[in-house]
């Protein structure tokens, strides 16, 4: 649980950064027992160590009710050397976290400078990205694979950049030669892609969001499960959402016409597998009426 700024013996030791034993709380006015009650938990004495790195508190480390007898300053020395790594691996863990959003924000406006040039497709980066998670979540994606699943579907129509307005805001239905050249944004996207680092896992997907279970998609005509699992949740995700938004030449389809796009082409454009978890996504459910 969160504790309020120097509440507690925990935040006396942030704020003066300094170690602490209490070897019966009970006689400690700083000792803040709503912790206990709110956690189930008996805290009888304690050890705190303040976590500086570079002259800045970061947290502090506890050690809490010792197995036998009290804490002594020998127990001091080793929570200690315990703290000084402790500190610089939670100090990089903030840094890397900071990196990350700021690297995810980057990416996401680089995203939504395409939507830009579109206003139809506002908010579709967002609406893509969030289903996209659902779906990986729930078959079971963790770490590195969610990542790159998120990055994906951030990314999945950056190469539409490189395509002319003329073509990208048509509001009729595009001519033969038109679609042609609309299909090549999966090349463009995969171009810009891949000087990034950590690119590796991404830029399938963003080639790949336009294949077909079937095997009658493109760029390659990939089939099955030949299609890498995450282009085949974002063409799930990106085709709802263009069904399910007003476009130029269309207004959004009715929730019932949506669900039976998606239903019948089940094993023939999209992945039957993903169809279901995809279809048992609450929010969804309640797009569609259910």
């Amino acid at each position: 649980m969160e504790i309020e700024w120097g509440k507690g013996i925990v935040g006396y030791v942030a704020i003066n950064k300094l170690p602490l034993i209490v070897n019966d709380v009970s006689k400690d006015e700083r000792f803040y027992a709503e912790v206990d009650r709110k956690t189930g938990f008996k805290t009888r004495n304690l050890i705190a160590y303040p976590l500086i790195v570079q002259k800045k508190i970061i947290g502090v480390i506890e050690a809490i009710n010792k197995k036998d007898g009290l804490f002594t300053n020998k127990d001091l020395e080793i929570i200690s050397l315990i703290s000084s790594s402790a500190a610089v691996a939670l100090q990089n863990a903030f840094l890397y976290r900071e990196l990350e959003e700021l690297f995810k924000g980057t990416i996401t406006s680089l995203a939504n400078s395409v939507e830009a040039k579109d206003p139809y497709t506002s908010g579709h980066v967002n609406r893509v990205t969030k289903f996209s998670l659902e779906i990986g979540k729930r078959i079971g994606l963790k770490g590195e694979d969610l990542r790159a699943c998120e990055l994906a579907a951030i990314l999945h129509d950056i190469g539409k950049i490189a395509i002319p307005d003329s073509i990208l805001k048509k509001p009729d239905k595009l001519t033969d030669e038109e679609y042609e050249i609309m299909k090549t944004h999966v090349y463009h996207g995969a171009r810009i892609l891949n000087p990034i680092p950590g690119m590796k896992n991404v830029i399938p997907a963003v080639l790949h969001h336009h294949e077909r279970w079937d095997g009658k998609g493109y760029p390659m005509g990939l089939k099955g499960e030949e299609i890498p699992l995450i282009a085949r949740i974002i063409t799930i995700t990106d085709s709802f959402d263009a069904m399910n938004s007003d476009r130029p030449y269309r207004k959004r389809l009715p929730p019932e016409v949506i669900e039976k796009e998606l239903k019948e082409k089940a094993g023939f454009q999209f992945d039957p597998r993903l169809i279901d978890v995809f279809l048992e996504i609450e929010e969804v459910k309640e797009l569609l009426n259910k």
